[in-house]
């Protein structure tokens, strides 16, 4: 049976957390407390809502949730940072990633002398379930969609695995508006050790922004937040990411116009002789198996184009899907590529 305090860093669980000026006070009144600079416009020049409140309800209300399992983070990495630190005694405890997968998790455990077991993929890029569970880890962390390889998990799996893997799973869904399949934040009252994962980089087009966001049980979220920075998430990035929500027709129509893009891509590049297979995605990326990659590589670079290689995997590529015109500047290029 689950049980999360016994997961819980001691040190972590026993912590007093800061409490900035901010979170006791937030208002239209004279702000005299927080040693502010009075000049300004009243966004820039004061402390934002450690809370995030406004965007928090938003985000809950957007996906069926309630505000106590939401937190808001400087990007899912610092949300990685945070698991880590909360649940892994440094120099004791480990993680559990599945490669191919995406490769901050392995950094940030690093970071934190957490150690990584490492469970491949099968070579249709599915999940070993007898080996995850063998495992002794305290987070196991999926990319669902997985990323690089841009398909996704069998979800009978993934249910198995939320049943008896007795640490917490963590999956991130950083891709999913760009899937067929659905959320798994339907199921977050279902498994207490479930933890979800989504961005504002890349449906919501705000990379710049930095701005990831955890879902997860009222009491996971609870001690993430005995640790988060006090002023972690700044008022114009806020605003930002409300304003993409308010108007998220939007934002859903340039979704869909990249998954079309994609399915124009991936047609068009399977064609070309040197690439051996153009693998079926779920994201708005597309993972080719190509002869001479490298070369390959080097070549659009030298044309002005960045694609993605891998040191791990020499054979394989990743390219994003862009808009129409570059899409179509891609492919003109790979007219004239002698492999």
């Amino acid at each position: 049976m689950f049980n999360l305090s016994s997961l819980i860093r001691p040190n972590i669980a026993a912590l007093k957390p800061y409490v900035s000026a901010r979170s006791q006070y937030v208002g239209d009144s004279i702000l005299m407390d927080a040693n502010e600079n009075p000049f300004g416009d009243g966004r820039v020049n004061r402390y934002p809502d450690p809370y995030q409140s406004d965007l928090r309800k938003a985000l809950a209300e957007r996906n069926y949730v309630y505000e106590n399992q939401v937190l808001l983070g400087n990007g899912s990495d610092e949300l990685i940072d945070m698991l880590m630190r909360v649940f892994c005694v440094p120099g004791k405890d480990s993680i559990l990633i599945c490669p191919p997968t995406f490769g901050m998790y392995e950094v940030v455990a690093s970071v934190n002398d957490v150690s990584t077991e490492s469970i491949p993929l099968t070579k249709t890029y599915q999940l070993d379930v007898a080996l995850i569970l063998k495992s002794s880890a305290k987070i196991l962390f999926l990319p669902c969609p997985n990323s690089p390889t841009g398909n996704v998990f069998n979800p009978q799996d993934i249910e198995i695995i939320l049943s008896e893997f007795k640490g917490l799973v963590v999956l991130d869904e950083a891709y999913v508006d760009f899937s067929e399949s659905e959320s798994w934040l339907n199921s977050l009252n279902k498994f207490e050790n479930l933890v979800v994962l989504q961005t504002f980089s890349k449906y919501w087009a705000l990379a710049g922004c930095r701005i990831g966001m955890v879902f997860a049980s009222s009491l996971i979220i609870e001690v993430m937040s005995k640790i988060k920075m006090p002023y972690n998430l700044n008022n114009l990035s806020s605003k930002k990411a409300l304003e993409a929500i308010e108007n998220e027709s939007l934002v859903r129509a340039n979704a869909d116009i990249i998954i079309s893009e994609r399915k124009i891509l991936q047609e068009a590049l399977s064609r070309f002789s040197f690439v051996k297979k153009v693998f079926s995605t779920q994201t708005n990326f597309l993972w080719l198996e190509v002869r001479g990659a490298s070369k390959l590589q080097l070549f659009f670079r030298e044309s002005g184009i960045i694609i993605r290689g891998y040191d791990a995997y020499p054979d394989f590529l990743r390219i994003s899907v862009g808009s129409s015109v570059e899409n179509k500047m891609l492919l003109a290029l790979l007219k004239n590529y002698q492999s």
